[in-house]
């Protein structure tokens, strides 16, 4: 057995110990009292989240690139395309909070609150178990399906070099980029923000999707990173970092953005009733999570990542991407835990119960990986991205 063979069985045996710690929490908070039961599933709902959208980050890169004939990111295409390996399990995950903790979550899935509610009988039609389990069964039929359809070209290509793969993903990343587009609007609506079903915004999804991109370029840089050490993956340079850097701080500009424009709301719309939701985040151990999340999210990638040597050096990336994944955490615990009603700080353990997801997330990603061949070798851009320059 060489030396890579050794590394991967010790970071695997890593991530599953992780993986067992964080449901042996999941399993354990379910015994003890509603309330950890409550923590437990939300704790459920925010690793869920954080790795569906590295993910579908994964999906849509691979879109985009074809979408734009972009060249540059061919070299490690295989990459985001097996991010999206997470996909199936997102899906099934979803159904186990939806059919086992929905209650403990959604205050609409209690008939009896729905009905005393009168801010939510409106909201009936909408949010109720049949028409929510449609949507999410369409959203996750259109992400899965297309992001194995843009797959199966690609890797075909490696076969027989024919470049109708390439002219049919392109295709297909432009109907994936529409539905895309649609689907993701409701299941942010749906899976989040229906947490505190009285609040609502209407840029709201777009900062959700701005997190997206946001962590899912700090992923891939990681990913990318770490695949080289282990001789996963060759060819990636310097210059290919530095336009996923330079990616990775316009995405942390756009969220910072979207993040001011939705608190902004409550004082340019003049709903001083909306302030509630931002109450429950800016008030005692909150106003420090805020802090920290803003922090992570936005300061440290835009100022660490000014200059020039700084956006090439796969070690300084590594700690910046690291930092902004920790963030992500934090916006999605945000996000998630205030609306259950307890402590902000209280959610802390519950938080542990993501880690039950990280195998589910890097296993099936490394076993995707390996089965076709680590660069696409007949892709018509190969070329172009090989001699990448900036």
């Amino acid at each position: 057995m060489n030396k890579s063979s050794h590394r991967f069985i010790y970071h695997r045996n890593i991530v599953l110990g992780l993986g067992a710690a964080g449901f042996l929490t999941f399993g354990v908070s379910l015994l003890l009292s509603p309330q950890a039961a409550q923590r437990a599933w939300a704790g459920l709902l925010l690793g869920n989240i954080f790795f569906l959208s590295l993910s579908l980050f994964g999906v849509i890169f691979v879109a985009l690139m074809y979408i734009f004939n972009s060249g540059w990111a061919v070299i490690f295409r295989r990459v985001p395309e097996a991010m999206a390996a997470y996909l199936p399990f997102a899906a099934l995950v979803m159904a186990v909070i939806f059919l086992g903790g929905r209650t403990y979550l959604y205050p609409w899935a209690d008939a009896l609150a729905m009905a005393e509610n009168p801010h939510l009988h409106h909201k009936a039609a909408y949010l109720n178990a049949p028409f929510f389990m449609i949507r999410a069964v369409i959203s996750f039929a259109v992400w899965i399906g297309f992001s194995r359809l843009l797959a199966y070209h690609s890797r075909l290509q490696d076969e027989n070099g024919d470049l109708t793969h390439t002219l049919q993903n392109r295709k297909y990343a432009a109907i994936f980029l529409l539905m895309f587009g649609v689907t993701f609007l409701f299941s942010s609506v749906d899976w989040i923000m229906s947490l505190e079903p009285e609040w609502v915004s209407t840029i709201f999804p777009i900062y959700i999707f701005a997190g997206l991109l946001l962590g899912g370029f700090a992923a891939l840089i990681i990913l990318l990173i770490k695949f080289q050490e282990n001789d996963l993956l060759s060819g990636v340079t310097h210059h290919h970092y530095y336009e996923l850097a330079r990616a990775l701080c316009a995405a942390s500009l756009f969220w910072a953005y979207i993040w001011f424009s939705q608190y902004m709301l409550i004082y340019y719309t003049n709903i001083p009733e909306e302030s509630i939701y931002f109450a429950r985040r800016f008030t005692g151990a909150g106003w420090w999570f805020s802090l920290l999340n803003l922090s992570l999210n936005w300061i440290v990638p835009q100022i660490t990542l000014i200059p020039d040597r700084a956006r090439r050096s796969p070690r300084h990336l590594l700690a910046v991407c690291g930092a902004v994944l920790l963030g992500r955490f934090i916006d999605l615990y945000l996000l998630i835990m205030p609306p259950i009603g307890q402590p902000i700080y209280s959610g802390l353990l519950g938080g542990i119960v993501f880690l039950g997801l990280l195998p589910l997330f890097i296993l099936p990603l490394i076993h995707t990986y390996r089965s076709a061949k680590p660069i696409p070798e007949r892709d018509p851009y190969l070329v172009e991205s090989i001699h990448l320059h900036v």
